[in-house]
């Protein structure tokens, strides 16, 4: 599970019924994130959420609290996101790992002591796609506002960036 991000496409009740208010346009999805030292951080909820994971054979899990929660104030959605997490993660003892029928992605299905379910989506990870973890870069930018058309009027700009250069590697492109 640590070689993917893992990114919640469906909840469901226990009797099978979509819950749709883990979903909202304004937000991105809840995202896992595991790692291989046996933690797992919850990602796109209102504060930091980790817990401890253990696996027993190829279905069983447990989730442990790792540390507080920070208290940082949200806006509703992600408040409820946080406070059910928070609360049903613990209650998961069992897994599923399939491939996925929409795409050749896997699935990770987590299922809730209610006998509700969440299904995530792998995503891969720098580690995963690249080979290395990644690393952060700062980018400063200096756009200009130009009419779309020309001749339109200045109701009608979009921003243009005349280039991009990345002195480490010495590549130099025109983007419009």
């Amino acid at each position: 599970m640590a070689a993917y991000y893992w990114d919640m496409e469906a909840a469901f009740d226990s009797s099978g019924g979509r819950l749709n208010d883990w979903f909202g346009d304004e937000e991105p999805v809840t995202r896992l994130i595991f790692d291989r030292a046996g933690r797992v951080h919850a990602a796109n909820v209102c504060n930091s959420l980790d817990w401890n994971y253990s696996t027993h054979g190829s279905k069983a899990i447990r989730f442990t609290p790792s540390k507080g929660v920070t208290l940082m104030a949200c806006r509703g959605e992600l408040m409820l996101r946080q406070e059910r997490m928070y609360a049903e993660i613990p209650k998961i003892r069992r897994y599923a790992l399939e491939a996925s029928a929409s795409s050749t992605a896997q699935r990770l299905t987590l299922f809730l002591a209610d006998g509700g379910k969440w299904q995530f989506t792998e995503q891969a990870t720098p580690q995963t796609r690249y080979g290395h973890p990644g690393r952060n870069i700062e980018l400063e930018i200096a756009l200009d506002l130009v009419p779309c058309q020309p001749g339109a009027s200045n109701a009608c700009e979009h921003a243009r960036c005349d280039g991009i250069e990345i002195r480490r590697r010495a590549w130099v492109a025109g983007i419009y």
